[in-house]
C-alpha cells in the first residue's frame, strides 16, 4: 500500500508539473498572441488540449492523495471557475485573460504545496 502511494504521489506531481508549465505556455502565448494580433499555433493548441484532458487526473488524483482541506480546494478550483464561466460568457468574454491566470496561479500554488509537503514540512 505504501508503494502505490508513493507512486501517486510521483504520478501527481508529474502531472501537476506538466499542467504548470503547458497553462503557463498556453497563458503567456495567448497574451502576446492576442496584441500582436497573430493565430494560435500548434503548440498553443497543444497546450491547451493538455490542460484540459489532464485537468481531470489532476484533481482526482490529487483528492485521493490529498494533504489537507486547502490542498483539495484548490486542486477542484480550476474546474469549478471554468465551469463558473460558461454561465457569465459575456464577462469571460470582456475579461479573456482572467480564467487562464487564475487557473495557472492555483496550479502553480498546488504545485507549490505539494511540493513543500514532500519535503517533510507538515505545517503546510
Amino acid at each position: 500500500m505504501e508503494n502505490v502511494l508513493y507512486a501517486m504521489k510521483i504520478l501527481f506531481l508529474i502531472i501537476s508539473l506538466v499542467l504548470t508549465t503547458s497553462h503557463s505556455i498556453f497563458f503567456l502565448r495567448a497574451y502576446i498572441l492576442r496584441h500582436k494580433n497573430f493565430r494560435p499555433k500548434e503548440i498553443d493548441i497543444n497546450s491547451r488540449n493538455t490542460s484540459m484532458i489532464l485537468l481531470p487526473f489532476y484533481s482526482i488524483l490529487g483528492s485521493i492523495i490529498s494533504i489537507n482541506i486547502i490542498f483539495t480546494v484548490i486542486l477542484w478550483l480550476p474546474i469549478i471557475l471554468i465551469i463558473i464561466s460558461h454561465f457569465f460568457r459575456d464577462y469571460a468574454n470582456t475579461h479573456p485573460y482572467l480564467l487562464p491566470f487564475t487557473n495557472m496561479l492555483l496550479f502553480i500554488s498546488a504545485t507549490v504545496l505539494f511540493i513543500i509537503r514532500l519535503t517533510g514540512f507538515t505545517w503546510v
